[in-house]
Formats: structure tokens, sequence, C-alpha cells
């Protein structure tokens, strides 16, 4: 969670989901028309905003990883010295935040007006809540490495102690294609101790918030299925939901609007409010 709050403060500033209207400033100020032509006409606007994008792009880098891509729109290079903005896009690739990665995320402000303010301790404080529109996308393998992490056994070992004996998943890893998110189980009964194969494909569902799969193919026999379905364990382990709670936090106000599959990818937007 910290790096995705340092993510955010990055893409910013080194410098509850509510209609963008009720959020975004309805008065501010800004440098007078004169000084803002001179700023641009002189060239000082367009200096200072790319100093300030490759500055952003390097310290994202170097403290996350990955590769970056900041465009901010500014109104006048005085207006950024004092930490006003209009917008900023930012892109990012091969990130890992805390134990996902994601192949690409982009990160588009929604107001027209945004301005931040350095505090005592040379820290930056939003002045105004800062809406955007963010927009995740996972690969298979940025999805199956969610099955290495300590809490996906956890929840692993939880569901074979409540099948009790009846199935005995020994492993579960997961790829998309073919518009679906594919579960792919190895497992044991006590009938046949041999290890078996199963694989299902589910459509990805979002509902008030909650990420969740509904079965649509199986190569498994009813019985099995049955049983996976009975304890609800496709939604138990359910990579999706997981990944998903590395973004809540009482600072950032998340609300997933969207999810659905692209080619071989998992798409998430969500849009998010960090409040001043």
């Amino acid at each position: 969670m910290k790096k995705f709050l340092g993510l955010l403060f990055i893409f910013i500033c080194c410098q509850l989901f509510v209609c963008a209207e009720n959020i975004c400033p309805s008065t501010y100020e800004l440098t007078s028309g004169w000084s803002k032509f001179i700023s641009r006409a002189s060239g000082s606007n367009f200096i200072h905003k790319t100093m300030l994008e490759r500055y952003l792009e390097k310290q994202a880098q170097e403290q996350i990883g990955g590769k970056f891509d900041i465009k901010i729109e500014s109104f006048s290079a005085r207006d950024l010295k004092q930490g006003k903005f209009k917008s900023i896009t930012a892109k990012a690739q091969d990130l890992v935040l805390d134990d996902v990665t994601i192949s690409q995320a982009t990160l588009s402000s929604i107001c027209d007006y945004n301005q931040l303010d350095k505090t005592g301790n040379s820290a930056y404080r939003f002045v105004t809540d800062f809406p955007a529109n963010l927009t995740f996308e996972l690969s298979s393998k940025d999805i199956d490495k969610i099955t290495q992490t300590t809490e996906f056994k956890k929840n692993l070992k939880e569901i074979n102690s409540i099948l009790r004996g009846m199935l005995s998943i020994d492993s579960v890893n997961f790829d998309v294609s073919d518009s679906r998110l594919w579960y792919n189980f190895v497992f044991s009964t006590p009938f046949s101790p041999k290890k078996q194969v199963v694989r299902v494909g589910t459509n990805l569902r979002l509902n008030n918030g909650v990420i969740s799969t509904e079965t649509v193919d199986s190569s498994s026999r009813p019985t099995v299925l049955s049983i996976l379905n009975m304890i609800d364990a496709l939604n138990f382990i359910n990579p999706l939901d997981f990944s998903s709670k590395i973004l809540e936090n009482k600072i950032v106000n998340i609300n997933f609007q969207e999810i659905y599959v692209k080619d071989d990818k998992v798409i998430l937007r969500a849009f998010v409010n960090v409040r001043k």
C-alpha cells in the first residue's frame, strides 16, 4: 500500500465515488493573461514543464521501478512553480505494487485545476482533492504471480481444510485467453490419489465494487465442479479480488467501475480520489 501511495504522490508532486463536478474547485487564481503569454512565447513554460516531467519519471523509476511516461499540462511557468497545473497523465509499465505486478497502469486527472502546497517539513499536501481515472492492465503472468504470495497460499490451505478430504487441491495457476480468466487446478481425491487436472473458464463480474467470477466453461466432471462451487472456491481464491485490496486506504477513495478481458489481459478501471 505504501508503494501505491508513493506512486500517486510521485505522479503528481515531488512537486468515495462522487461526481467530478462536486470535487473540482470552481474558483481559483492563475497568472494573468499577459504573463501567461510571455511564459509560453519565451519557452519558459515548456522548459519548466519538461524538466518536471523528466524529474518525476526519474524519481518514480528509482523509488518504484518500472518505466514511466508522465505528461503535464500547465497554465504557465509561474503557476507551475506555485504547484498549480491543469492536468497530468502518467503511464507506467512493469510495476510492482506490494505483492502485485502490473503490466501497465494509466492515471489521468479529471479536474481542469489542481494544486499542491509545500508544508513546513518539506512534504507536500493537496490544496484541493485530486480525483482521477485509473486503469490497470494485468497479464496472465501478473495474475499468476499472485499464487506465490503468502496470503494466497493461506487461502488455498483454508479451502483444503473446508473440503475435509472431498478434494485436495495441490496447486492452482491462472491464465487469460479467449475473453476468460482460467483457473487451472491440480488436485486429487480419496477415490483417485493420482493427480488430476481441471481447467475452469470464468467471466469477471463487478458487483458493488466487489470483483467476482462466474463459471462459463470447464473441463472437469460435474461432481468436481459442483464441489468447488459449493464452497465458492473460485471466488475465495479470486486473484483479482486479492489484487484490488492493495488499493484500500483511508486517504485514497477507490470506486471500481469496470472490469473486462481484452485480448490476453484483464482491464480494471477505477475512479480514485486522493483527499486533501
